[in-house]
């Protein structure tokens, strides 16, 4: 009963919330350079970002810009676009419910199809950088020498006359509404490489909490095969904690199919263990059978 407590249903918060510097901290080498940090919880993101773009001193920094809004900022007199590497990661998730993702030669068929660099530039402005796995390479605990998947039609199409696709079916995909412009893209390229019939759901802004609670909770088999779904983290080291648990873990809120033993296994051993270097092994094995299982 108590397993989505930690998913957010409502929040109250404080309009405002004051952090205000120490002027006698001990250090003085790294004493604070601003007085006080105000921030806004009374303002939408993209009331927060007009303001910064057109005003100033209304609001000073936004963070998690969309891609979709950079030509705009980089236009403000007042504000300016700073790019970072990110913690935000965009993938797709089988539905392992159904069968025909048991069919590696399937899988492999739709990662071949599809054309990242693509969905970089078309679909978030050249604002992303191709990864080979859910965990980036600037992570502390990236395996090297993973490479990820080039897209190769032919290849695609091998794999796809080798595995149990009907040319009947209807190849369903999932996004939520921020994530329209990436489905688009994926959809239209499965279809044109693959030659498959797709079809595109986009799953709107007030249904976001209720399909998350169906997917973490596990009861229902969704409709769609392939749900395209963008996660973030705040820490760099440890990845598999999050990023990996979330799409394959016993308790992984983005988990859609039956759990997978080896993975639990593991997940079991990287828990209980306080040896540094035992512990980035088991997470680059991880990572790796995670990797398999795309």
């Amino acid at each position: 009963m108590d397993q989505l407590t930690w998913l957010t249903t409502k929040e109250d918060r404080t309009p405002i919330v004051s952090l205000l510097s120490n002027s006698h901290y001990w250090n003085k080498d790294r004493k604070p350079l601003l007085k006080e940090v105000l921030f806004r919880n009374d303002l939408t993101q993209d009331q927060a970002l007009h303001l910064c773009m057109h005003t100033e001193g209304e609001v000073d920094l936004v963070t998690e810009v969309s891609p979709n809004k950079a030509s705009d900022i980089q236009r403000s007199k007042y504000a300016k676009l700073v790019k970072d590497k990110g913690r935000k990661l965009i993938t797709g998730i089988f539905n392992r419910y159904h069968s025909i993702h048991h069919d590696h030669h399937f899988r492999l068929a739709i990662n071949y199809a599809i054309n990242r660099e693509k969905l970089i530039k078309e679909g978030l402005n050249g604002y992303g950088r191709k990864i080979p796995a859910l965990t980036p390479p600037w992570a502390v605990d990236f395996p090297e020498g993973l490479m990820p998947y080039e897209q190769n039609p032919s290849l695609a199409l091998k794999h796809l006359r080798q595995s149990n696709w009907e040319e009947s079916n209807t190849y369903k995909i999932a996004v939520f509404e921020d994530l329209h412009d990436i489905g688009n893209l994926v959809a239209r390229q499965l279809h044109i490489i693959l030659g498959i019939n797709v079809k595109l759901e986009v799953i709107a802004n007030e249904e976001r909490l209720k399909w998350r609670h169906i997917l973490a909770e596990k009861k229902l088999d969704p409709y769609f095969d392939l749900f395209i779904v963008d996660l973030n983290t705040l820490f760099l080291e440890g990845t598999p904690a999050f990023y990996h648990r979330e799409v394959f873990g016993a308790d992984g809120a983005y988990r859609i199919g039956p759990e997978i033993p080896e993975f639990n296994n593991l997940y079991n051993l990287f828990e209980r263990e306080t040896n540094s270097q035992k512990l980035l092994s088991t997470r680059k094995l991880l990572i790796v059978i995670s990797t398999m299982k795309l």
